[in-house]
């Protein structure tokens, strides 16, 4: 599954709306039954960025409870590597 096709997935479980924390895209991907969405926004409680792991399960493109916010882009990458499946 290609690039496009993943944003096509978001787009069309989320009617085109964007996360309001985090409303930047940054990159999307595929591991297993699972595609996701990595974004960031300001951290409106402090400094710096806040980054969303966000988690759809295919094919039925069933939103998932695997979502996450980090603190940090390191963080959010590392669980994108290992933390769900």
């Amino acid at each position: 599954m290609q690039h496009d096709e993943i944003r096509a997935v978001f787009r069309r479980v989320y009617n085109g709306k964007v996360n309001f924390m985090t409303p930047t895209v940054m990159d999307y991907g595929k591991r297993g039954k699972m595609v996701w969405e990595l974004s960031r926004g300001d951290n409106i409680l402090g400094d710096g960025q806040l980054y969303g792991v966000t988690v759809i399960e295919l094919p039925n493109t069933k939103r998932h409870d695997l979502s996450q916010c980090f603190n940090t882009h390191k963080s959010a990458h590392a669980y994108i590597k290992g933390d769900f499946q």
